[in-house]
């Protein structure tokens, strides 16, 4: 059975996937279905709805929900991890 190599484009889609580890929203003006399914499979958010407005505006309107969202992920990867012995 012969295994196709895997192209650039794909591979180049994995390191930038592999680089975003730990990233909850991806800001963009557009983007195509195989990325945009890509990163939601890596479960990160992907949003085109601020194309088109200031980076002020769009941050005042991301910050509340996504302060929320990193502070209970923030808990959540504390409670997993034990507390170092002094």
């Amino acid at each position: 059975m012969a295994v196709a190599a895997e192209s650039n484009s794909d591979t180049s889609l994995s390191s930038t996937i592999k680089a975003l580890s730990g990233v909850d929203l991806v800001l963009c003006s557009r983007i195509g279905t195989t990325p945009e399914e890509a990163l939601n499979d890596a479960n990160i958010q992907v949003s085109t709805d601020y194309a088109y407005h200031g980076v002020d505006a769009t941050l005042a309107n991301i910050f509340a929900p996504f302060s929320k969202l990193a502070e209970k992920k923030w808990q959540k990867q504390s409670q997993k991890q034990p507390e170092a012995v002094v």
